[in-house]
């Protein structure tokens, strides 16, 4: 018997039930800021229609001093979405932000704290909402939002090469090479039933096995997701959110995640250049296109490996596409 998958919609309904209600998010938040003796208020709570992990909300409070927050609060209310070891929790997530993103000073959203509810165990995040601002892919007369979103990773990745080269953040997830061979794995194994009319595909998976050791080699703190709908643009600001598929990787994956299949080649060529020149000023490795190949195959292993409807639906179809044309670029195909 097949379940049909829940709709965006039922998700949404669904994760309204979840939220907490007005007393309990008063209390929470009153712990975040340092205000539990109800000196904040709630005045205003909206849905967050981008929520797709984890039930969020945008919430407008006011501290006793009268500054009035907008927050984007993420429960985890008892969720998990672990897509085989690919993402964390919104504990995890808080403690990303805690320990890498705001320390950084980065233009990320600004992170206010984290809550954890005593009856639970779950825990809350609570960030600042990014007013007015849209993912790159949506930016109305700019067309270099691309541009600036390769190079705020790339400055990004930069700076968390020489932080792990100092300290090992060893709460992050790591991608070794066992977990980016299980994806192509994975999509041997869903794909078996396309294999007759791909033959590419099997020897592809094959040989991306035998080279993923080379994804490993100069790690940095990726954000694991840095699609363009995880990108957000406010003016100059890039804004990157979900940090809850943070790892220790190659970053040539988020690299790979913001130019997939989104964009014109002569765009795509400009974000490599920019991300080049933003991480490594002196130049690149000598490696950087084979990584940045490898690390394209990987990402859409990722996507069809994910589960059998997203293997030969009809966006598996569309993302078979992506990965042949990256083979294809490599001489792998």
């Amino acid at each position: 018997m097949t379940v049909a998958p829940i709709s965006r919609d039922e998700r949404r309904a669904a994760f309204r039930a979840l939220l907490p209600d007005d007393a309990a998010l008063t209390a929470g938040l009153g712990s975040v800021f340092g205000a539990a003796d109800g000196s904040l208020s709630i005045l205003r709570r909206e849905p967050n229609r981008y929520a797709s992990s984890f039930p969020s909300e945008i919430v407008t409070c006011r501290l006793d001093s009268g500054r009035e927050l907008l927050l984007l609060c993420k429960y985890e209310a008892g969720q998990s979405h672990s897509s085989h070891g690919h993402r964390g929790n919104v504990a995890y997530e808080a403690d990303v932000y805690r320990e890498v993103v705001e320390p950084l000073g980065t233009s990320a959203p600004r992170f206010f704290g984290s809550h954890t509810w005593a009856s639970s165990g779950d825990t809350w995040l609570v960030i600042e909402y990014v007013t007015d601002a849209v993912p790159v892919s949506r930016v109305p007369s700019r067309s270099d939002s691309p541009w600036l979103a390769a190079r705020w990773i790339g400055h990004f990745h930069a700076a968390t090469a020489t932080r792990l080269a100092a300290a090992p953040a060893a709460f992050l997830k790591r991608y070794d090479a066992a977990y980016y061979r299980q994806w192509a794995e994975r999509t041997q194994v869903l794909a078996s039933g396309l294999h007759g009319r791909e033959p590419w595909l099997a020897p592809l998976c094959e040989r991306f096995l035998a080279s993923a050791d080379a994804l490993v080699t100069a790690p940095t703190i990726i954000h694991g997701e840095y699609t363009p709908k995880n990108t957000l643009v406010q003016g100059d600001r890039v804004c990157p959110v979900d940090w809850e598929t943070a790892a220790v990787g190659a970053g040539e994956v988020d690299l790979a995640a913001l130019t997939d299949g989104h964009w014109a080649p002569d765009i795509v060529d400009a974000c490599v250049r920019e991300y080049e020149l933003a991480r490594w000023p002196a130049g690149a490795p000598h490696d950087f296109a084979t990584t940045l190949g490898l690390a394209r195959l990987y990402w859409n292993f990722r996507w069809l490996g994910e589960r059998l409807d997203w293997t030969t639906g009809e966006k598996g179809v569309k993302r078979l596409g992506y990965l042949r044309v990256a083979a294809e670029r490599m001489g792998m195909c």
